[in-house]
């Protein structure tokens, strides 16, 4: 309003007017398209012969998507001094039309996917996407297809436990990009035992129990969660061992050395786990249930400044039976490399099992008591929670030892595990968060719910064969249930427009559950191309590189749910070294939305939804190592950068269709009207600038490395590179540098392009609300310089 006070009303006719051009036509404009989150994949890539689809919501301003095509992206110097490269797509290699899929999304919005499986030669690619309106034209990102294409975020996800490793100085951890990450020794003096607590008599004492990981976005060390991801990384070791370790062979970290020579990486980073797990046992063979102090620490201590004292919570028959089930699996996994340690495990496996069978009943089992604690429980309510993980403990001591009293063990458990299939492959039924249905196998398994892993490993066995006694109905009952669970995840991940094989489920942690749901599905393609089920072995496994590039990018966000990796990952997690440094420790994998679909927010204080945990990490190492697994050797290199910001093709002004030339100047004559219309009925004095408030302001600061979502008023350079703090922004700076800066935060933008002259509106304001414009000191600046961007803020 002052500035058309002051005569500048022109000026807001103009900009608004550029804003119709850039929504009218983005075909034409080099700028109007850039790579972004509308066309959304796997947005690191695929393996060649991995399953590929895209998806795209709806537009109510250009309508559907028609057809799309992929490019392949010939890599030029770099431009401008820029560290990105530009992509230059001039060579199309698959096309083909956009399927309206059969539901919306969980959003409710309308979806059409594409399905490019087809291309399988190694290389970078980006897809261009057609809509139905006005010549609408929008790209993805650029992915790599490569058999390798998975090995730098399996490093990565898997360099995250060494990050998290407790009472060890570590690092430096290097990123592909150079970002260096460590921390010295922390909690040093773990912990303390004493009455208030532990439950014991006598006087407060020490307990040497240092070592373990740094379980999630607190400090602390719990069995129960230890216990489970060390399962899940012991099963991904068993399954893709010789991939982990070609994956884990080129790094730049300084990493520690294995703790006896020749032991796989792998496996000596599952070691700071289990050794730890050891030290929580008591000499009777129970366990202690964690490690935490009275309360969390602070939200931004790094772990060596955090002094806190630490107890011991009492021991429990949960932790007990998950220290028997996943020592036991060392057992096995070291007894190649390290015989004292194995054996260490067995004797601490059978030693807790041994107790667990005294305090298992109904009358005699102990829960944990954690009243004087205010940190994480791991205590689920599920009635089976013990039942299962006694399962899981004993077919794992009866792979390791052949011990026949431990399978009639397994046999007695599992019969009691007798839902039929169909109620245990129904997703909808699982919303209960203490469903009490007896399933061998459960879609949604987690800490509180073991029982999966123990008849998974009754399935799949190991180095034991079945006993030729074996109950071959309750073999077959289980093998049913599998498939059948296994066959409701793939008909959820084919049939949702994002892939994603839980279908519309939502709870705490879901990403993780997406990422364990490659366990299961690798299980079952196990157990069905045994019966030579060659169609399900494909739906399977297609299903679980579905459930992958949701969690990389295709989904209802078009952004990777894991720090340093893919378009627009987290900056914000709730991870207290993260929160400490201001800055998001890499390869990290958030919890998600939930309840619902729109309530992620890449925010460090939303714990419910951006914190990350060791139980989600190892499940994401498992899906990751699944899809490294394609081919025998590693293949070379890719010469591209890891997940390159492509710039696109420029469309000359001069090859506009008229048609679009004839929307672009009745778009600037309604705008004008409208405007004038206002000013003449002087009509909510602050509805101009709210109008351009609007424009100007609706994409929010990008991430590292993130390519910016074009938007109204907001000119996205072909190329952005970020180094941008969490927004808190009171005020706004437009200098010609093409820098905003507020308040101390920084957003460094270099762009390049090639025969465009760019108008930029920024809008100075001295309020902290985008709506408002009380106390407003407005201007607004025309720039005609080319190649010079502004991100406007409020």
């Amino acid at each position: 309003p002052k500035a058309m006070e002051s005569g500048n009303w022109l000026r807001l006719v103009v900009t608004l007017a550029w804003c119709a051009v850039h929504e009218t036509h983005a075909m034409w404009l080099p700028w109007a398209s850039v790579p972004g989150p509308d066309v959304r994949l796997n947005s690191v890539g695929y393996t060649p012969m991995q399953t590929k689809r895209a998806s795209i919501p709806f537009s109510r301003v250009y309508g559907d998507p028609t057809h799309w095509k992929v490019h392949r992206c010939h890599w030029g110097e770099p431009a401008f001094g820029d560290h990105a490269y530009r992509c230059l797509a001039d060579e199309v290699v698959l096309r083909g039309d956009w399927i309206k899929s059969p539901v919306r999304s969980d959003m409710g919005r309308l979806t059409w996917t594409a399905d490019f499986s087809e291309l399988r030669a190694p290389g970078t690619y980006i897809m261009k996407a057609m809509r139905s309106r006005l010549g609408h034209v929008v790209w993805s990102v650029a992915f790599v297809v490569a058999d390798d294409v998975f090995h730098q975020p399996l490093l990565g996800s898997v360099e995250s436990f060494t990050l998290a490793r407790c009472g060890v100085a570590v690092g430096p951890i290097v990123t592909r990009s150079g970002a260096a990450f460590e921390h010295g020794a922390c909690h040093t003096h773990d912990a303390t035992v004493d009455h208030r607590h532990t439950g014991e008599s006598g006087e407060a004492h020490a307990l040497a129990t240092a070592g373990g990981w740094h379980d999630a976005g607190d400090y602390g060390k719990y069995t129960v969660n230890t216990a489970f991801s060390v399962g899940l990384l012991l099963f991904a070791h068993e399954h893709f061992g010789r991939a982990i370790a070609r994956a884990l062979e080129h790094t730049n970290s300084t990493v520690p050395p294995p703790a006896v020579a020749g032991t796989p990486r792998f496996l000596d980073e599952v070691r700071w786990g289990l050794a730890w797990m050891l030290t929580m046992q008591r000499e009777d063979g129970a366990v202690y249930h964690k490690l935490t102090p009275t309360e969390f620490a602070d939200l931004q201590v790094f772990p060596d400044d955090d002094n806190l004292e630490r107890f011991l919570a009492p021991p429990s028959s949960i932790a007990t039976a998950s220290l028997a089930a996943v020592a036991a699996a060392g057992a096995r996994a070291f007894a190649r490399y390290d015989v004292p340690f194995a054996q260490a495990c067995l004797r601490a496996a059978r030693l807790a099992h041994a107790w667990l069978r005294e305090h298992s009943t109904p009358s005699t089992v102990v829960a944990p008591d954690q009243g004087p604690f205010t940190t994480g429980t791991y205590d689920s309510k599920s009635p089976t929670h013990l039942e299962g993980a006694s399962l899981w403990a004993a077919a794992e001591l009866w792979q390791t030892t052949g011990d026949g009293a431990y399978w009639v063990e397994v046999e007695s458990l599992l019969r009691g595990f007798d839902a039929p299939a169909d109620e245990c492959a129904d997703l909808s039924t699982r919303r209960d968060k203490y469903a009490t249905a007896r399933c061998a196998v459960e879609p949604l398994f987690d800490w509180s719910s073991m029982t999966t892993l123990g008849t998974l490993r009754v399935l799949l066995g190991s180095t034991q064969p079945p006993p030729p006694l074996v109950d071959g109905a309750l073999r077959a009952r289980a093998k049913s249930v599998l498939l059948a669970v296994a066959d409701t995840i793939a008909d959820a991940a084919h049939s949702h427009p994002y892939g994603r094989p839980v279908g519309r489920w939502y709870k705490w942690g879901v990403n993780g559950a997406i990422a364990r749901q490659a366990l299961t599905l690798h299980a079952g393609a196990v157990v069905a191309e045994a019966a030579a089920d060659h169609a399900r072995v494909w739906r399977y496994r297609s299903a679980a590189a579905l459930g992958l590039a949701h969690l990389l990018g295709a989904n209802d966000y078009g952004r990777s749910y894991v720090t340093h990796i893919g378009n627009s990952p987290p900056n914000n997690p709730h991870h207290r070294p993260s929160m400490a440094e201001h800055r998001p420790w890499p390869f990290l994998l958030v919890g998600g939305p939930w309840p619902h679909a729109g309530d992620w927010t890449d925010d460090k204080l939303n714990y419910q939804t951006n914190e990350v945990a060791i139980n989600w990490q190892a499940s994401l190492v498992y899906a990751l190592a699944m899809f490294c697994s394609d081919q025998d050797a590693p293949a070379a290199l890719v010469a591209e950068p890891f997940t390159p910001t492509a710039a696109l093709p420029v469309h000359r002004l001069a090859t506009a269709h008229p048609w679009g030339l004839l929307a672009c100047a009745g778009a600037v004559v309604v705008v004008a009207a409208v405007v004038a219309a206002r000013l003449l009925l002087r009509v909510g004095q602050g509805v101009a600038m709210t109008t351009l408030g609007s424009c100007a302001v609706r994409s929010a600061v990008p991430h590292a490395g993130a390519p910016m979502r074009p938007s109204c008023g907001v000119i996205p350079p072909a190329v952005e590179t970020w180094d941008a703090r969490p927004p808190s922004f009171a005020g706004v700076q437009a200098p010609r540098t093409g820098v905003a800066a507020t308040q101390g935060e920084t957003a460094r933008v270099s762009s390049h392009g090639d025969g465009c002259a760019a108008v930029v509106t920024a809008v100075g304001a001295s309020h902290t609300s985008c709506e408002s414009t009380t106390s407003a000191a407005a201007h607004t600046a025309l720039l005609m310089r080319p190649h010079q961007h502004v991100l406007e803020m409020c």
